[in-house]
This record gives structure tokens, C-alpha cells and sequence, in this order.
């Protein structure tokens, strides 16, 4: 059953405890294992309360790490008792807790930022390069670098130049087998070309269409560009001028 009191209450910002002049009337309840309700507004838990929280006479000093700090002055020591009883029981279950709690075991690939500082021991603090050091670190890798290359170059100086591979030559084919397998290899490398032309497109005639109209773009803008050049006309015919006769243009 929640204890409920009026009391006086006197709060400040620490670091010392108000004095009861500046204190007002309060509702103080104090419900469950150290819950302390001030005019209905809850309270920090009692455990966490800081060490030099104390009872004396009918005054209760209750200060927590960043505040509040708070004197209350009950009516009798009967109302007091409640709130006596709950602070020092919250006391000893704070020492206990930290007195039982295991130290925190760090693991070896963790880094030095995240482990637990024991004893007097501390991580290891980077020196900070200062800006002659740096320049000194950049020059020195220069200068590795520079023979690195030097080395290099010596080496594949060195090395003797390789001779490309002699031709081939059957010397058993006559003329007439030679010309036959170079319009062969000629024939065989069109059907490349055509087929690399055709590729993604179903109809070979369409990119052969295709190939053709590229080229007779081409052709008229050059013929467009070297008359205007030379200050000519174009020809009226140009649009339904063959091929051959386009190149001729161009001669």
C-alpha cells in the first residue's frame, strides 16, 4: 500500500542542499521498492540516488547525479520512517549490485577504442603526423617508387628483343592452290562480315538494305561537305546517283 505524506519541499540544482526556508507544501508518495512521487510526478529510483543523500532529524537531503537535489521536512519521524527505511535499502542494493557485477571481458580481434580500460593501463594513442613529417613520408615514397621504376626499365632494357615468327610457306601448293585458298579466306571473311552486319536482324536482304542506305548517307555528306568547300553546286542527280557513281564524285 503506497505511503502517502505532505511534506515540505525545497529543491536547487546542487551542489549543495537547499535550505527549508525556500520550501513549499508537497504531496509525497512513496509506492513499490523505493518509487518516490512528488505531487504526482514521478522521481529518479532511490538506488541511483548520489552517496551523500541523508536523514537527519525530520529532514530528508536526496540529491541524484545531475539533479535534482531536494531537502524534506516531514511532520513527525513516524511519516519519515517509510522514506528512511526505503533510502537505505536502495543503498545497499546499489553497493551490492556494483560489488557482484563481472568485469567485462574483451575479445582479442576488439579494437583498443572499445575495450575496457584496466588499471592504470590505457590504449595506445596514434602519434599525429605533423605536416614535415608527412612531406617527409611522400618524399621518401617518391624516391621508392622512382627506383622501382628505374630498376624496371633497366631490366626490360636488358632483355634481348624477340624476333617475330618466320611465315609459314608450303612450298608443296603450287600457284594456282594459293590463289584459290586466298579467294576462299576472302569469301569466308565477307560471310563474317555479313553475318556480323545481320546479327539481331532476321532478314539478311533488310540488313543488307540496312548497310546500304548507311553508306549513301555517308557518301553524300562527303560530296555535300568537298563541293561546298570548293564553292560548287551539287549535282541535281545526287539523290538518285549510284554507289560507284558517288565515288566517282569524290575522285
Amino acid at each position: 500500500m503506497p505511503h502517502e505524506v505532505r511534506v515540505q519541499k525545497a529543491l536547487s540544482h546542487g551542489p549543495e542542499f537547499p535550505l527549508i526556508d525556500s520550501a513549499v507544501e508537497a504531496q509525497l508518495t512513496l509506492q513499490g521498492p523505493g518509487f518516490v512521487f512528488l505531487d504526482g510526478k514521478k522521481l529518479k529510483p532511490l538506488k541511483t540516488a548520489d552517496a551523500r543523500s541523508t536523514i537527519k532529524d525530520l529532514d530528508a537531503c536526496i540529491a541524484w547525479p545531475g539533479g535534482p537535489w531536494m531537502r524534506l521536512r516531514f511532520p513527525d519521524q513516524a511519516s519519515l520512517e517509510p522514506l528512511k527505511a526505503a533510502l537505505e535499502q536502495a543503498q545497499r542494493r546499489a553497493k551490492t549490485e556494483v560489488s557482484t557485477t563481472p568485469p567485462r571481458l574483451v575479445h582479442p580481434l576488439e579494437s583498443p577504442s572499445k575495450s575496457v580500460i584496466i588499471g592504470n593501463k590505457r590504449p595506445a594513442v596514434r602519434e599525429l603526423a605533423t605536416p614535415a613529417k608527412r612531406l617527409a613520408t611522400a618524399s621518401a615514397r617518391k624516391a621508392t617508387s622512382s627506383r622501382h621504376v628505374g630498376s624496371d626499365l633497366e631490366e626490360s632494357s636488358t632483355k634481348p628483343e624477340e624476333e617475330p615468327p618466320a611465315p609459314r610457306v608450303d612450298l608443296a601448293l603450287s600457284e594456282e592452290d594459293r590463289l584459290q585458298r586466298r579467294v576462299k579466306a576472302a569469301q569466308q571473311a565477307q560471310t563474317r562480315a555479313e553475318e556480323a552486319l545481320s546479327r539481331g536482324i532476321g532478314d539478311p536482304t533488310a540488313a543488307q538494305r540496312m548497310q546500304l542506305r548507311a553508306e549513301r548517307d555517308e557518301l553524300v555528306g562527303r560530296i555535300k561537305a568537298q563541293y561546298s568547300l570548293q564553292g560548287k553546286d551539287v549535282p541535281w542527280n545526287l539523290g538518285t546517283a549510284t554507289v560507284q557513281e558517288m565515288h566517282a564524285l569524290l575522285r
